[in-house]
């Protein structure tokens, strides 16, 4: 199992740099198609859900993102 860990102040932009790093995530662990859409769709929900829900877009705040690969 491979393992990511992320933190990004909770501002607007910080949207655009976690998809990035999750796509690099992806390609590095050679996850696509089907399985990479629903992972990106899910992940930038949750993110966007705790920057604007959970954190109020406050910048003093921070959303952390683990990921775990497991290729089994």
């Amino acid at each position: 199992m491979t393992d990511y860990e992320y933190t990004y102040r909770s501002v607007a932009e910080s949207e655009e740099k976690m998809l990035d790093d999750l796509e690099w995530v992806l390609d590095t662990c050679q996850v696509t198609g089907r399985i990479r859409n629903s992972f990106m769709v899910v992940v930038s929900e949750a993110f966007t859900n705790a920057l604007v829900h959970a954190n109020n877009l406050d910048p003093a705040k921070l959303v952390k993102v683990a990921i775990s690969i497991n290729k089994t």
